[in-house]
Formats: C-alpha cells, sequence, structure tokens
C-alpha cells in the first residue's frame, strides 16, 4: 500500500513538474512513459494506437493529437461535429465546424490557401480544411488546447521538429533528420507547374523523386510540354518504307 501512494505522488510530482515547465525533454525516459500513459488514462484513450506523438516546439519537447485521438475522443465523449460555414476569402477556403458536447458548444475553423490550385489538388486542400475545422473543435471542446497533425505539418521547421521516442521513453533519432521522411506532405513537396501554373505534388518511381498533377482530361502532367512528332514536309506524299532516323520503330504484336 506504501509502495501504490509513494508511486501517485511520484507521478502527481511528474505531472506538476511537466505543467510548470511544459517540456517533457527533462524528464527521465521512465518518467516521459508514465507522463504519456496518465494523460492517455485521464482521456480514455488507448495507448497502443499511439494517439499522441512528440513533436519538440519553439526548443520544448510536448505531445501533438494524431488522427486516432481525436476520433477516438469524438466517440467516447459523444461528441458531435456540425459544419455551419464555407467560405472563400483572398484566396483562403475557410471552414467552420461546430462541436457539441452535453449542453456545450464550441467552434474552430480549418483554413487553407487554394489560390494558385485547381483540380484534383483544390478538392485535396478543401478537404484538408475541413479535417483541419473538425479536429481542432474536438480537441478544443474536450479541453486538450494541444496542436493536431493537420496544423503540426504547417509549422516552420526552424520552429518545430519532428522527435521519435521508443516505447521506453528514450529519443532513439536526431529530431532535425525525421522532417522530411515523417512528416505529411508540406509545401516544400510541391512546386508549380510552368505549364498549367497549378501545384504539383510529390511523387516517387522508380526512377527516384518527380513532380505531376492530375489534368482534367484524367492524364497526368509533369510539368513539361508535350512534343507530338510531325512528318517532314519532303516526305508527307511519300509512302514511308522505314521509320525515320530521329524515331523509333513500333514493335509488331506478336500474333
Amino acid at each position: 500500500m506504501e509502495n501504490n501512494t509513494a508511486l501517485i505522488t511520484k507521478v502527481d510530482n511528474l505531472l506538476e513538474k511537466v505543467v510548470l515547465e511544459g517540456d517533457l525533454t527533462q524528464l527521465l525516459p521512465v518518467d516521459r512513459v508514465a507522463y504519456y500513459s496518465r494523460v492517455c488514462d485521464s482521456l480514455g484513450l488507448n495507448p497502443y494506437t499511439r494517439p499522441f506523438e512528440y513533436i519538440k516546439l519553439n526548443g520544448k519537447l510536448t505531445l501533438y493529437a494524431r488522427r486516432d485521438a481525436t476520433d477516438q475522443l469524438r466517440n467516447l465523449k459523444n461528441v458531435s461535429i456540425n459544419i455551419t460555414n464555407r467560405e472563400t476569402i483572398d484566396g483562403v477556403y475557410i471552414v467552420t465546424a461546430q462541436a457539441q458536447l452535453g449542453e456545450r458548444t464550441d467552434e474552430s475553423t480549418g483554413a487553407v490557401d487554394v489560390s494558385s490550385l485547381k483540380g484534383e489538388t483544390k478538392a485535396n486542400a478543401m478537404m484538408k480544411a475541413e479535417t483541419k475545422a473538425k479536429r481542432r473543435v474536438t480537441l478544443s471542446i474536450v479541453g486538450l488546447g494541444w496542436l493536431d497533425e493537420t496544423e503540426v505539418e504547417s509549422i516552420s521547421k526552424t520552429d518545430a521538429q519532428r522527435v521519435k521516442v521508443d516505447d521506453a521513453g528514450v529519443i532513439t533519432t536526431d529530431a532535425s533528420k525525421l522532417w522530411d521522411n515523417d512528416m505529411p506532405a508540406a509545401k516544400e513537396d510541391t512546386k508549380e507547374c510552368p505549364v498549367h501554373k497549378v501545384l504539383m505534388d510529390v511523387k516517387h518511381g522508380a526512377y527516384g523523386k518527380f513532380y505531376s498533377h492530375k489534368l482534367d482530361d484524367g492524364t497526368w502532367c509533369n510539368g513539361k510540354e508535350k512534343k507530338e512528332w510531325k512528318q517532314p514536309e519532303s516526305k508527307k506524299n511519300d509512302k514511308l518504307d522505314k521509320w525515320p532516323d530521329d524515331q523509333p520503330p513500333v514493335e509488331e504484336a506478336p500474333f
């Protein structure tokens, strides 16, 4: 009984230290694990689904909420969400989501810049704004004023760094090396198509990284003008008995 009381006192002191200092870096690995578990227990979340991840924000190690956290919270707390407004102001698409928990209501917005986007890229950005609004208002109405993962990706790398912490609470990897590989797609993973003047997303294929965007006709553009081969004027009226030197022959079907 005395051991249990001592453990509870230790954890309470741990929580007090974190609340006052707001930095998990100073904690021992075992205390970091205890804090993570205590946060999950207090909210009724399953820690094995890793509802939270670590981020170093302005030099302080803290937690941010993943999708698993907001989805579980809405289910556990019976939070209902309604979209009350959608509008575009100065090229920024803004979605307002209202949450209700019992008799209480709360509102949050999600916003994305769509001024230079078209087609599927624009549609994805608009859905992202709605997701932001829903997750932000979920965290707000349950009293958890943390960042969610849709907000993390928009933070500058100079202000925030993703941090890997193993199951023992040990920081296993240099945070500065994790951003590009582990963070959701950010602005650095897009560039403008010089042909259609829209943003292209980064892709990874057999020959490495490239950029492309989908056209309205369902085909893809990689930012380069498509050149059509034209038969030379001198041969337009001639029957070609062989393919021009600058074009490869077409292989005949094996049947």
